[in-house]
């Protein structure tokens, strides 16, 4: 299970790429944007807005403090506080992967905001 959790993340790189330069504060707009976009559209939507925050909540670790320069003596507290999230929800690698899903919602509502915050996504 701790493999697939590592491997989600892998799997996500171009969501990945954009939460890391943002940073949490950042992140937190996004979500907002997604969350007032899925208002109105269905139970459905403000569901998927809230399942994409608890993953990016619980992957922040990986997300926000990984550095190109870490060894593994540094990585591995990284994943170890991944785990623990995953040991609270072990759900967190499917929610990881609806993030993609995040950054449709708010591609499609907030283009223009988004490359603000991460330059260089693909439009």
């Amino acid at each position: 299970m701790f493999a697939y959790c590592v491997s989600t993340v892998l799997l996500c790189c171009v969501v990945l790429v954009c939460m890391m330069a943002t940073g949490p504060k950042e992140l937190k707009v996004l979500v907002d944007l997604a969350m007032i976009s899925a208002t109105g559209q269905g139970d459905l939507e403000v569901q998927k807005v809230s399942c994409l925050h608890a993953a990016a909540t619980g992957y922040a670790p990986l997300i926000y403090d990984m550095r190109p320069d870490m060894g593994f003596r540094e990585f591995l507290p990284l994943c170890q506080a991944v785990w623990r999230s995953l040991d609270v929800d072990d759900k967190l690698p499917e929610k990881f992967v609806c993030l993609h899903l995040l950054y449709c919602i708010i591609n499609t509502h907030t283009h223009n905001r988004l490359t603000a915050f991460c330059p260089g996504l693909p439009g």
